[in-house]
C-alpha cells in the first residue's frame, strides 16, 4: 500500500516532536554544566540483572529506600522498585522461618504481591489490600496473596467479614485477623469469629500485651498461648461504665494521621 505525500510527512512530524520529547532532559543536564560539572548522560536498564541485585542487596542490609549504587556523588535514596528490595527482605526473615509476611508492598500492588509469592517461598499475607469484599476477590484473582488477614472494623462488621472469609475458603486461602489493639468489646467479636469461620487456622493477632487498661472488670488473659471463646450472654463481656469513662479521650493521636493538616483523619471504607 502507497502512503501519501500528507501521511509522509504527518510521520516526519510525529516523529520529530518525539525526538524533541525525549531529548529535554539531556538539553537540561547540558544547559546546567558549569565549570565544575560536566553532563556525560545516563542511561537506566529496567531489565539490568545488575541494577537488581543491587536493589535486592539493599533489601538483605535493612533498607527500604534505594540509593543508586553505581556513581560516588551523594544523593537522596528514593522509595522505587520496592519488589526488588522487599525480595532483599525477605531474604533476611528466611532463618526464622516466619508464618508469614504481612503486606510487604504498598495496598493496591497485587500484580507486585503476585510476583512476590511467585519468586520466594515464605507465605505473603495481604490485611491493608483486603477492607472489603471487592478487595478480597480482586486478591483472589490477582493470586496475590497465601493469607489474608482480616478485620471487622475495616471490613463493616462481623458480616461482612464472614462473607470475606468464604470468599478466601472457596479458593482455599487460610485467613486469620488484624489487631488494632481491641478492648474486651471487640476481642469478644474477634474470639467468636475465629471459632466459627472454618478458614481461620491461623493464629489471630492481638496486643493485649500492649494494652495500658480495659473497659471490662475481667480483661482477657492469655493462657498457655491461648484465649478462650466467652461463653456468657451476647459477645460474652461484663462493660464497666466507669472503665469506659475512664479511658475516654477527646482526640485520636497515631501514624495514621498527619501534623500537617489539624483536624483532617483518614477515610475509611464506604460499607
Amino acid at each position: 500500500m502507497k502512503h501519501s505525500i500528507k501521511e509522509w510527512g504527518l510521520l516526519l512530524l510525529v516523529s520529530t516532536l518525539l525526538l524533541a520529547w525525549t531529548s529535554l532532559p539531556n538539553w537540561q543536564g547540558r544547559a546546567l554544566e558549569d565549570a565544575q560539572h560536566s553532563y556525560t548522560g545516563t542511561f537506566f536498564d529496567s531489565s539490568d540483572y545488575a541494577v537488581h541485585i543491587a536493589m535486592m542487596r539493599a533489601g538483605m542490609q535493612g533498607d527500604w529506600a534505594y540509593s543508586f549504587r553505581f556513581t560516588t556523588e551523594s544523593h537522596t535514596p528514593h522509595f522505587i522498585r520496592l519488589f526488588y528490595i522487599a525480595l532483599g527482605q525477605l531474604n533476611r526473615l528466611l532463618p526464622f522461618d516466619p508464618a508469614y509476611v504481612e503486606q510487604p508492598l504498598e495496598l493496591d500492588d497485587l500484580a507486585g504481591h503476585a510476583a512476590l509469592r511467585a519468586s520466594q517461598s515464605i507465605p505473603v499475607a495481604l490485611d491493608e489490600s483486603a477492607y472489603t469484599l471487592q478487595d478480597v476477590g480482586n486478591i483472589v484473582r490477582a493470586q496475590a496473596a497465601d493469607v489474608i488477614l482480616l478485620d471487622p472494623h475495616e471490613a463493616g462488621g462481623l458480616w461482612e467479614t464472614v462473607k470475606a472469609a468464604a470468599i478466601a475458603e472457596s479458593v482455599g486461602i487460610p485467613v486469620t485477623l488484624h489487631s488494632g489493639g481491641e478492648l474486651s468489646l471487640s476481642q469478644a467479636a474477634y474470639l467468636h469469629l475465629a471459632a466459627s469461620i472454618p478458614n481461620m487456622t491461623l493464629a489471630i493477632d492481638n496486643e493485649l500485651q500492649h494494652l495500658a487498661g480495659d473497659i471490662s472488670p475481667q480483661p482477657f488473659v492469655i493462657d498457655r498461648g491461648q484465649l478462650a471463646v466467652p461463653q456468657g450472654p451476647g459477645l460474652g463481656v461484663t462493660i464497666d461504665l466507669e472503665l469506659v469513662a475512664h479511658h475516654e479521650v477527646n482526640d485520636i493521636t497515631g501514624a495514621y494521621l498527619d501534623p500537617r493538616r489539624p483536624g483532617w483523619f483518614p477515610t475509611k471504607p464506604a460499607y
